[in-house]
């Protein structure tokens, strides 16, 4: 594999580069920042805030029903989706 030419390798350290538009990320926006809002939609639904008991307890059962590797991992941790309901209940799919 050839080298990158050095005006195109980034240098070591600095911010990353931003999400690119089409994946609907906030820009400047982190997770960790209580005074922003960040919408979470799922597909074209809108769920509502990152952070909202109901919003969290939703996507985590999204999580299950897609049984992905997470989901597996989530269930190893003792977490399915009776766990969830149980903890947050009407937060089940689809979206009511």
């Amino acid at each position: 594999m050839p080298e990158p030419h050095a005006e195109s390798a980034r240098p070591p350290g600095g911010p990353p580069p931003p999400a690119p538009p089409a994946t609907g990320e906030p820009h400047g926006v982190g997770p960790s920042d209580p005074g922003s809002a960040i919408p979470v939609a799922l597909g074209s639904q809108l769920i509502g805030d990152l952070g909202h008991p109901r919003v969290d307890a939703r996507l985590l059962r999204a999580i299950l029903l897609r049984d992905g590797h997470v989901a597996h991992w989530l269930r190893e941790q003792g977490l399915d989706d009776g766990a969830v309901e149980r903890a947050f209940p009407g937060t089940g799919w689809p979206a009511r």
